[in-house]
């Protein structure tokens, strides 16, 4: 995790495992790299209905926030990021992975910015800017069916995460 005015505001994000919530549609499974974890896992399971996984209690000043992350088909090829603060305020992001396209919303009196998606070889590289007004945030990776639903029955979607970082401003520092 990086330190500085733009620090990554996901602490421990090598061990993400050790504190993300799942709400039982999604599992999220950790890859170590000589001794902390590269990469992560996400398939949705289970029954019809919103494949998940949240990260929770992200304190921060209020401010303009970017979220990203690299991500890599592995047999689903849509995603919603979401930033929420405290008061349900932020944005959602949707990518499509195959097309590089990219649609965002304003969440509750939230202010939208910018949601980018670029290809860096077999990885996308996905960011998502809004303002916070609260303390406290979180962080919300949803894997989507076809044709971009959110309610729909597991079978292989899955992708491969790695670097999220949360950070100050409203561009991505490597």
């Amino acid at each position: 995790a990086r330190m500085g005015a733009n620090r990554n505001r996901i602490a421990g994000s090598e061990t993400l495992i050790d504190y993300i919530a799942t709400n039982g549609t999604a599992a999220m499974v950790g890859r170590s790299s000589d001794g902390h974890i590269a990469e992560y896992d996400l398939s949705a399971c289970g029954p019809r209905g919103e494949h998940y996984v949240n990260i929770p209690g992200i304190g921060l000043t209020p401010g303009l926030y970017t979220l990203s992350m690299q991500v890599r088909p592995r047999g689903g090829h849509w995603l919603r990021l979401q930033l929420l603060d405290s008061a349900n305020d932020g944005a959602v992001g949707n990518y499509e992975l195959s097309q590089m396209t990219t649609s965002f919303s304003a969440v509750g009196r939230g202010s939208k910015v910018n949601a980018t998606i670029t290809k860096a070889g077999e990885w996308s590289d996905l960011s998502l800017t809004c303002v916070f007004t609260q303390r406290t945030a979180q962080v919300i990776i949803q894997l989507l069916g076809e044709h971009g639903t959110n309610g729909f029955v597991a079978s292989e979607e899955s992708l491969v995460i790695r670097a999220i970082q949360l950070e100050d401003g409203g561009s991505v520092t490597s």
